[in-house]
């Protein structure tokens, strides 16, 4: 019987094919590429989410340069030393993959790929036999609507996929959309364990395990973690003084670096007009990014700044009074065009919305 769809192969230019074959190279000989010694927690939180199988994908977001790539590597490596064919993950570090939003709908077209031309088979085809299969892409954020093609590839095929993103913003975005199909792990700076463990110091393990917050609830959690203060206190403040020096990035660790450290205090930028417009530059950036993802914010009509007073209020708002709510919360209108609240009454002139506080606010028209 003739097949119901004869669709022509999927066509990847050449240099995509050879970038792809470079991520990928457990195809080649079976092995992950070499790896560092020290891992982090995170990896061990993600084998345990990819085992319990609460949701098809699996969401690892964090900024940049905190080891989330490597920690995918190391997933991997686990993976193949468990006995996963080498042909059945395919990773793909979208960030370092050129011309991948010709394809159109990227992420769906590089699955169809794959099926075709590594895998042989369909992902359905490998899990009907009980095989398993993984698809990892790293830095997602990266793909325009990535979330309704991961939507559509775990809906329709039968396999896990690890996520990661550096964009909290645009993660978040993508969440509503993914509703029940992902679980999200949220990757931070280097715990004191890790920094201790990077350092050649066993702390051991950290005792909060993780297995929800539940357990803070408890008095004995805390009399029991302040009798395992005392048998570590000593390699504890030594990890203490080591994130003091480097902070708690995995180079600066592996390095042995000492953090530069910028101050905001308002006097010290008066002082230094380099370190001023350094932090200033940095505030305005970290405005634009939030109210950008801001929908139907005017922001030509924010109050331009004039006078270093004026200055050093948006500092302050940029580096500590953004709120972590979502972009559907941070605007929040007063009341609708039109009020009525007693019969008779005349309607309400439309009120600005709220910003949060320490924000400028919008002049009323």
């Amino acid at each position: 019987m003739p097949p119901i769809l004869d669709l022509p192969p999927i066509q990847l230019p050449e240099a995509m094919v050879r970038d792809l074959r470079r991520m990928n190279p457990w195809w080649q000989d079976g092995q992950a590429p070499p790896l560092p010694a020290t891992r982090r927690h995170l990896v061990g939180q993600i084998h345990r989410r990819l085992d319990m199988r609460l949701a098809p994908a699996v969401v690892v977001r964090g900024p940049r340069q905190i080891g989330k790539t490597t920690a995918q590597l190391h997933v991997i490596e686990d993976l193949l030393k468990r006995g996963v064919p080498p042909r059945h993950i395919f990773r793909v570090q979208t960030d370092q993959l050129s011309a991948v939003e010709e394809l159109g709908e990227p992420i769906l077209r590089l699955a169809d790929w794959y099926e075709e031309t590594v895998l042989g088979e369909t992902l359905n085809a490998v899990a009907r036999r009980g095989e398993p299969t993984y698809l990892v892409f790293d830095e997602i954020q990266n793909l325009d609507n990535w979330a309704p093609q991961l939507k559509s590839l775990v809906d329709h095929s039968k396999t896990r996929a690890l996520i990661t993103g550096s964009s909290a913003l645009r993660i978040e975005q993508g969440r509503d959309s993914l509703a029940g199909r992902i679980t999200t792990i949220e990757a931070g700076v280097l715990s004191l364990t890790e920094i201790a463990a990077f350092r050649g110091v066993d702390l051991g393990q950290p005792f909060l395990a993780d297995n929800g917050f539940g357990i803070l609830a408890k008095q004995v959690f805390w009399e029991e973690l302040r009798e395992h203060g005392k048998t570590v206190n000593m390699a504890r403040d030594q990890a203490f003084r080591w994130f003091s020096e480097g902070g708690g990035y995995p180079l600066a660790q592996i390095n042995g670096r000492r953090q530069k450290l910028t101050s905001l205090d308002p006097e010290d930028l008066a002082r230094d007009p380099d370190l001023s417009a350094f932090a200033q530059d940095r505030a305005e950036r970290v405005l634009d990014a939030t109210l950008s993802t801001i929908s139907g914010l005017d922001v030509s009509r924010f109050p331009l700044r004039a006078t270093r007073a004026e200055m050093d209020r948006v500092l302050t708002i940029g580096t500590r009074r953004i709120p972590r709510l979502s972009p559907r919360t941070f605007v929040i209108p007063l009341c609708p065009a039109e009020d009525r609240s007693s019969a008779g009454t005349s309607p309400r002139r439309p009120t600005t919305p709220a910003l949060h506080p320490g924000f400028p606010q919008l002049p009323q028209p």
